[in-house]
């Protein structure tokens, strides 16, 4: 089943921190935000107040600066959308069977979903559970990667 979905994209996380307006769900539109991660001093600061003290922990683990700014950003960026939801963005996130952060159950039906690297992160927001990837995209050998998999006689079809 094909959804609609309503892309928000390459917002910077100052902007998102920003935001006002209030984006009501509809039932069967998805909502996704693009996410360019980098911020001055001055908004990484802020977003590390907006984190849980769970999250600041988590965030101190980080090896490299860059990795900490990053997380912070993106998950001070999902608790600004889901508050544009209606959801509070002080709430502490309970942990689902593998982990993954959600919502607690007093809460409206909201599912969201993040992912984020290389300085970039993607949200999903629905009704429903799901899930978002985002990679860096990167150059691919089809060919070199076809060769590990097809027949000598069936590489030589794909090549032509």
């Amino acid at each position: 089943m094909r959804l609609p979905v309503r892309e928000h994209s390459f917002v910077r996380v100052a902007e998102i921190l920003r935001l006002q307006t209030t984006y009501p769900l509809e039932s069967q539109v998805v909502h996704l935000w693009t996410i360019d991660l980098s911020a001055d001093r001055d908004t990484l600061e802020y977003c590390n107040y907006l984190l849980s003290a769970r999250e600041r922990s988590l965030a101190q683990r980080f090896v490299f600066d860059h990795d900490r700014c990053a997380y912070a950003a993106a998950h001070a960026a999902l608790r600004c959308l889901l508050r544009l939801h209606g959801v509070d963005s002080a709430l502490e996130f309970e942990l689902g069977r593998y982990g993954k952060p959600m919502l607690p159950h007093a809460v409206p039906v909201l599912h969201f979903n993040l992912s984020h690297a290389h300085g970039r992160a993607l949200v999903g927001l629905w009704r429903q559970p799901l899930g978002v990837d985002i990679e860096k995209e990167r150059q691919v050998d089809v060919l070199e990667i076809a060769g590990n998999f097809f027949f000598h006689e069936e590489l030589e079809r794909i090549r032509t």
